[in-house]
Order: structure tokens, then sequence, then C-alpha cells
């Protein structure tokens, strides 16, 4: 698995790759968006329908604090790759979740020694019941039509868990945050809902600099120029037309990094234009 290191501002920052997959790029839309999307990527300048979605986590070493975005699958190549770049579970002082789907929440368990960082709605709404089954529900029906019954049925079970017993579990580990709260210096969560109604990105500043994590909530970089063109992946797309607005008001200078947990690896845009190694 790939490592990438660069500096924002006075913080070390590493992205860790949790694999890849290569994909046509038509598979992630609707049918009647295809006419929109193939247009997107004539002016992207994409030479190929074919896209690499990267599983990407971010490390930010802060000196006194490690903080890591979101926890991966849990699988032995995070884990592996996180020790190339010279680190452990251990080292982790800090994990923010996003949102719970098991991408990013799934790895929780490896890191036993970090308090975990979870907005405080997001919280409320997994650890009411009914409002966790509508969270479940919204996931199961956005995405059975892109994989197995039985693969849902695991996911959907991986989330009851984590709204009944995981983060009840985490006690005195469990830092709630409210939005643009800092938990951190420079280090805040703003609510982005669309791909799913707990969705949060993540803002970092570090002197003039700021990287802006936006876990889920665009997939591609010609989403942000394209706002109709949301993913099948996405289980509310009216809430995602006004997150990606939201997002966006946040750069009006346009200096700000992204970092997208499914852009190509290593997963940064920079001036408009992906990373590429």
């Amino acid at each position: 698995m790939r490592h990438y290191k660069f500096q924002l501002g006075a913080l070390h920052c590493t992205v860790l790759e949790e694999g890849s997959v290569t994909t046509p790029i038509a598979r992630e839309f609707e049918d009647k968006q295809l006419p929109d999307l193939r247009k997107a990527l004539e002016e992207a300048g994409a030479t190929s329908e074919e896209v690499e979605i990267g599983f990407n986590y971010l490390l930010i070493n802060k000196g006194k604090h490690n903080i890591l975005i979101d926890t991966g699958r849990g699988s032995d190549q995070l884990v592996q790759c996180l020790a190339d770049a010279g680190y452990s579970p251990d080292d982790i002082h800090y994990v923010i979740l996003t949102h719970a789907d098991n991408d990013h929440m799934g790895g929780l368990h490896l890191f036993k020694k970090a308090k975990v960082v979870f907005p405080k709605l997001a919280y409320n709404l997994w650890t009411d019941s009914t409002s966790r089954q509508q969270l479940i529900d919204e996931f199961y029906t956005a995405l059975i039509r892109l994989f197995p019954e039985e693969q849902m049925k695991l996911g959907c079970a991986a989330k009851e868990q984590f709204g009944t017993y995981t983060l009840p579990m985490l006690g005195n580990r469990l830092v709630l945050v409210n939005e643009d709260q800092a938990f951190l210096s420079g280090i805040s969560m703003f609510y982005t809902p669309g791909h799913r109604s707990d969705h949060y990105c993540v803002t970092i500043k570090s002197g003039e600099e700021t990287l802006i994590a936006i876990a889920d909530a665009f997939r591609h970089p010609f989403q942000l120029e394209n706002t109709e063109l949301h993913s099948k992946y996405d289980s509310k797309p009216a809430d995602w037309w006004g997150s990606i607005s939201k997002i966006k008001s946040r750069n009006k200078d346009g200096k700000a990094i992204y970092f997208g947990t499914h852009l190509t690896f290593p997963g940064l845009i920079r001036n408009g234009k992906l990373v590429q190694l």
C-alpha cells in the first residue's frame, strides 16, 4: 500500500492508502445523467471513462498529537501502510469520524488508545433508535442497487452495532463536538449531509494554509462545478447540492486543498486539479 507525505503549514501530513478499485465512471451515475457526465469529463480533459477509486485516509502529525481522519475498513492493509509511514495504531491520539459508513469507521477497533472525535448531532442520530433506523434505511436504499443483498445486510448490521454498542461503550474516549468547534487548535468539523445524513467534513488550518477533508462529499473533481452530477452512492441528492455549495463557500479564494477518501490516490486537489504522482 502506498503512502504520501506532504506539508500543510507547520503540520506533517501523510495520506494512507487502504487499497483502490478501477471502475467505469458511468457506473456511479444515473443513466439520465450520462450526457452531462460525458460533457463534464470532456471539459475536464479526461482521457478514459474508467477511474481509480481510492480508499485514502489522512494522518496529521501536530507535534504532540497524531490525528487520523477516519479509520478505514479495519484491514491489515491500513495497519501495514501506517507501519510503512513510521506509525502504529497505538501512536494515534485522536481519530475523527466523518460519518458511519464501514469504510470510515470499520477500523475503529484498531485504535484502542485514541480518543474518538464525533459530531454531537451525529451522535444523537446514531444513539436514538428511530433516527438510527432512518440512517440505516437511507444507506440500504441508496446502495442496494450497487451491492449484493448479503453484503448490504452485513453493512446494516455493522451500523446497528455502531449506534447501539460501539458509541456508548467509548465512554470518556468520546469527544463530542459542535459544528465549527475546534477540538484542537486549527481543526474543526462542519455538517455536509447528502452522501449520508450524518456526513461531516473536516477543516484543518495551519498558518496561511487550509485543507478541507471532504470525506465522501464528492468523489470526482468535476462534481464541484457540475452540481447536478450527484453519485448513486449519495442517499440525499437534494441535501448534497447544498453541501457542495457550503464546501465551496469555505474556499472562496480557491487556495484550500481538498482531500477526499475516494479520489484517486493520493486523494488531493490543489488549485482545482488532482495531485498526480
